[in-house]
């Protein structure tokens, strides 16, 4: 496998903040590496780049370093809103910003980014990531071969923008009504048996493991590399905890299976 890892996405999604975690693991990163010289770039180096690039001839020759998979590459995207609040954090200035608003330059930069999506790369929603979680996922897009990421999500914090499948829970049984179950998660037991005592939580489950089994073989031979399931309720904590658990139970012994729940790791 190759070590050399290709950083790319939107501005203010995360670049420098992945760079410096490939730094402080042994990498030789560059944030800006002059577009022209990246194939120079040898084999197992163990380099991470990030390009920074605004015409369509650099383009161009990016899909030209995608396809020759001299690295991993990751895309890291957020929402439009998520990356507003960045920019006007940090007050820094948007690259695509014309005299026009934020808004307009973040959807310009998406669009003229958006060839690239077309690829077998391994996109990154950063949008309600925090560093802990974001790194944990970059470790796993390096060193798992067929990755299988299964989240947990609440519909309220919105959906995860990188996530191949999506699969809505909030129909079943909420252990939030219940006081004793209300401040617990799906990792606790007790949730987790109340969430599963239901036929209808159990048939949900049978039929989204029967359909990956059928899914999964195709999907990886048909030369994509990484799948992200999105389990989503409508705080994240309780019935889709439970069941990325269970789904992901069943699939680490076939698979490489990684799983986080995005609003229990942000607490």
């Amino acid at each position: 496998m190759d070590n050399n890892i290709l950083i790319l996405g939107l501005s203010g999604s995360g670049k420098t903040t992945a760079l410096k975690y490939l730094e402080d693991n042994g990498y030789y990163v560059s944030l800006n590496y002059p577009i022209n010289h990246v194939l120079e770039i040898e084999d197992n180096s163990k380099k991470a780049i990030s390009i920074s690039i605004k015409s369509d001839d650099e383009i161009d020759v990016l899909e030209k370093i995608i396809i020759s998979k001299k690295f991993i590459v990751i895309f890291l995207d957020a929402s439009n809103e998520e990356l507003v609040k960045r920019y006007e954090l940090l007050r820094r200035t948007h690259p695509f910003l014309n005299d026009v608003d934020l808004n307009k330059a973040i959807n310009a930069e998406r669009d003229f980014l958006l060839p690239l999506k077309k690829y077998d790369i391994n996109i990154i929603d950063t949008t309600r990531l925090k560093h802990k979680m974001l790194f944990e996922i970059i470790e796993n897009t390096i060193f798992l071969k067929k990755k299988i990421l299964i989240s947990s999500f609440g519909y309220k914090f919105g959906i995860p923008q990188d996530a191949n499948y999506v699969f809505d829970v909030r129909f079943l049984d909420n252990p939030y009504y219940l006081e004793e179950l209300r401040d617990k998660t799906g990792n606790d037991e007790s949730v987790y048996n109340y969430v599963m005592s239901f036929e209808d939580s159990n048939k949900l489950y049978d039929k989204v493991n029967d359909f990956f089994e059928f899914v999964l073989p195709i999907y990886f031979k048909n030369t994509k590399n990484s799948i992200h399931i999105a389990i989503g309720c409508t705080g994240g904590r309780h019935r889709s905890v439970t069941l990325v658990n269970k789904l992901h139970d069943v699939l680490k012994y076939k698979y490489d299976v990684f799983k986080i729940h995005r609003e229990i790791d942000n607490d």
